[in-house]
């Protein structure tokens, strides 16, 4: 579980990396944050668990080793309850209260199709 964390936390980074640039870096001790829009009720919260634990063992361990550019990797998660309306309303808490840098997520298709929208404007 993991390494699946840790390429979905690194794909999320490589695809917004220009806001990553060490010229236009914040603070170093800024996290870097990323949002992750998983079930915690609703009926599969196992899978949200269980992707939670690899998320956070996959932060740690890229902290562990530094950081991505020297800044820590904060992942702030949020309860889709397993249907879109929440999925989508978790996605855009993230990014617009939270300031997340990317977002990984849903599980479940029915809430990852309601997100797609969000994350193309």
């Amino acid at each position: 579980m993991a390494s699946g964390s840790i390429t979905c936390i690194t794909l999320a980074l490589v695809l917004c990396g220009a806001t990553l640039q060490p010229s236009r870096a914040a603070d170093p001790a800024e996290p870097i944050r990323i949002g992750a829009v998983l079930p915690f009720s609703g009926g599969v919260e196992l899978y949200g668990q269980q992707a939670r634990l690899g998320l956070d063992l996959a932060a740690g361990e890229i902290n562990a080793a530094g950081g991505i550019l020297g800044r820590p990797v904060e992942v702030i998660y949020a309860d889709d309850k397993t249907r879109p309306e929440p999925a989508a309303e978790a996605m855009r808490s993230l990014v617009e209260k939270d300031g997340v840098l990317a977002v990984v997520g849903s599980i479940t298709s029915r809430n990852l199709n309601a997100l797609v929208p969000l994350a193309e404007s």
